[in-house]
């Protein structure tokens, strides 16, 4: 299996609501702090990891406190080559496939192409292309894989919770808020929640629906990559 540095040409046709779910759903979870070490932190990992001839097609994003992967089904997917495929997409580069995405608001297919320079877009004959060094970069800090294995589940044991998200955003907001009198947090612009859960062990959260297609991983303490200190 090549590295996943190695840069192989691929197109696939997608729904276009499951590509935009794919990218929103991550997006947020990239580092958007000034000084993000890697820079790559900052952007979107658009990967599709190669599996004896099996790939899967996935968007993966991580400020190294949670981690966030969307697998997305797609129709027809081609590469040239074998071995992983590995992209990072900067915020501006998702701003604008997201803009693109959402001009046609029906559910249709779509065509990603994505070459060395270039992420071309089609969308109802409408034409959207990225080009590297102005709205996505190639290189890839963060391998793929590495971040996936954080957000598998590990311990058999764990009971699953779910709560309604509208409800967890305003409770998280709620104790943010409430924390802010408090002297416990790193600052008062950077205050503390707690959660009472295992204290060795990063925290899943999934959204399920036909598949767990958008899955995340809360970590306890902040990961180490390549490059950061």
């Amino acid at each position: 299996m090549t590295a996943a540095s190695t840069f192989n040409t691929f197109t696939t046709m997608l729904d276009r609501a499951e590509l935009l779910a794919a990218l929103e759903s991550v997006a947020p979870l990239a580092d958007s702090g000034k000084t993000a070490n890697p820079e790559a932190m900052k952007n979107v990992i658009l990967a599709v990891l190669d599996d004896s001839g099996k790939r899967t097609l996935m968007t993966i994003a991580t400020n190294r406190y949670y981690i966030g992967k969307y697998t997305m089904e797609h129709d027809e997917l081609t590469v040239e080559g074998e071995g992983d495929v590995a992209l990072s997409i900067t915020p501006e580069g998702v701003k604008a496939l997201v803009a693109a995405l959402k001009q046609v608001k029906t559910d249709q297919k779509i065509i990603l192409n994505v070459e060395e320079s270039e992420i071309t877009l089609t969308l109802n004959g409408m034409v959207t292309k990225l080009v590297e060094g102005t709205s996505w970069a190639k290189a890839v800090i963060v391998e793929p894989r590495a971040l996936m294995r954080l957000v598998q589940k590990t311990d058999s044991s764990a009971e699953p919770v779910a709560f309604n998200a509208d409800f967890m955003a305003a409770v998280l907001k709620a104790a943010k808020n409430g924390s802010r009198a408090k002297k416990y947090g790193p600052s008062p612009s950077s205050p503390s929640v707690m959660f009472d859960t295992c204290d060795t062990k990063p925290t899943y959260i999934t959204a399920p629906n036909h598949l767990p297609a958008w899955e995340a991983a809360l970590m306890t303490v902040r990961i180490r990559t390549a490059g950061t200190k």
